[in-house]
């Protein structure tokens, strides 16, 4: 797994905020040319690996806090709600159902993480 990668989702969902795929291949030091589709298809196999173990540990996926930049309204890509209907956690294809259960994904993205920056700082 990309932990650095991992550690820039939790850092962006521990601010409450959210990541387009451009800056998250420049925190990361990504050599990913978009254009190409086979580089596209690395950081969704990228992300896809990372939310499946966060899914794996109970937590929700953590890709939901990365967005393309050239959609109005901001919403997760078709990569992560055809994982999310691979892991069984969305049944539905449609958009307004998906944007809406992005939404909640993201809200307890930000909780669970927030969470655990708390208990980080109680120590």
């Amino acid at each position: 797994m990309n932990e650095k990668m991992r550690e820039v989702l939790i850092e962006t969902a521990r601010e409450g905020k959210l990541i387009t795929y451009s800056e998250l291949k420049s925190k990361c030091d990504l050599d990913l040319d978009f254009e190409q589709s086979k580089d596209r298809s690395i950081l969704g196999d990228i992300l896809g690996e990372i939310s499946t173990a966060e899914v794996n540990q109970g937590r929700p996926m953590l890709s939901s806090v990365v967005t393309l930049k050239s959609q109005t309204p901001l919403s997760a890509s078709y990569g992560f709600f055809t994982l999310a209907r691979n892991l069984q956690l969305l049944d539905s294809t449609n958009k307004k159902e998906e944007y809406f259960f992005w939404i909640e994904t993201l809200k307890k993205v930000y909780e669970e993480w927030k969470k655990w920056e708390k208990l980080k700082h109680q120590k």
